[in-house]
C-alpha cells in the first residue's frame, strides 16, 4: 500500500500522517476514523462537552504542479452546551473541502501572508515526506463548529424595549444606556 499511516504525530490530538509518493499516490483513497481517545482530545481542545464521532474519506490527486491535491468528506457528532440554557446540544457535521499540499521547499515560509478572500488558500507543507490529513480535518472542523449552539427549546424574553429580559445590564440591557442617563442628568 502507497500510504503509510502507521506514524503518528504525538503533539496534536488527530494526527493521520501519510507517506507520499507523487508517483504513486496519485487517485489514492485514504479512509479515516478518530478512536475514543482522539475524540475526548478534540473536545476539550474545541471546548465540546464530547465528539461522538469523526470519520471520513480523502481521494489523493498529483497535481500538474507536483502539487497533491486531497478532497476529503467527513463527518461529526459533537455535543455541545447551549448559550442560552447549558443543556446539551447535539450535532451532526458533515463537510466536504479540498487542500492542497507541497513540498516544503515549496510552500512560502515568510513570516506575515497578505492575500485577498478570493485568493486560493497556500498550500500546507509537506513535511519529511508525509501530510498529516488529521490535523488537517481538525483545523476545518474547528471553523464549522457553530460557535453560539442553542437548544432548539431554548427560549430567551424579550421586553417591550426589545431588550432581553434576562439582561442584568443597568439601564435594562442597553450598553450604552448608563451613559445617556449620564448625558441627560447633565
Amino acid at each position: 500500500m502507497v500510504a503509510r499511516t502507521d506514524i503518528e504525530d504525538e503533539t496534536v490530538e488527530f494526527s493521520r500522517r501519510i507517506a507520499v509518493d507523487s508517483a504513486e499516490i496519485d487517485g489514492l483513497t485514504f479512509a479515516f476514523t478518530a478512536n475514543v481517545d482522539e475524540r475526548s482530545a478534540l473536545a476539550r481542545r474545541f471546548q465540546l462537552e464530547a465528539m461522538e464521532r469523526l470519520s471520513g474519506t480523502a481521494r489523493l490527486a498529483v497535481m500538474a504542479d507536483d502539487r497533491i491535491r486531497a478532497r476529503v468528506t467527513f463527518e461529526a457528532d459533537v455535543v455541545q452546551s447551549c448559550v442560552v440554557t447549558l443543556e446539551p446540544v447535539a450535532t451532526t457535521i458533515t463537510e466536504t473541502f479540498s487542500v492542497d499540499f507541497a513540498v516544503a521547499d515549496a510552500v512560502d515560509t515568510v513570516e506575515e501572508i497578505v492575500f485577498e478572500f478570493e485568493d486560493e488558500d497556500p498550500p500546507e507543507a509537506v513535511v519529511d515526506g508525509h501530510i498529516d490529513l488529521g490535523e488537517v480535518v481538525a483545523q476545518h472542523l474547528s471553523t464549522v463548529i457553530d460557535p453560539y449552539p442553542r437548544h432548539p427549546e431554548a427560549v430567551v424574553e424579550v421586553t417591550e424595549a426589545g431588550e432581553n429580559a434576562e439582561d442584568d445590564t443597568p439601564g435594562g440591557g442597553h450598553p450604552f444606556a448608563a451613559l445617556a442617563r449620564l448625558r441627560t442628568e447633565d
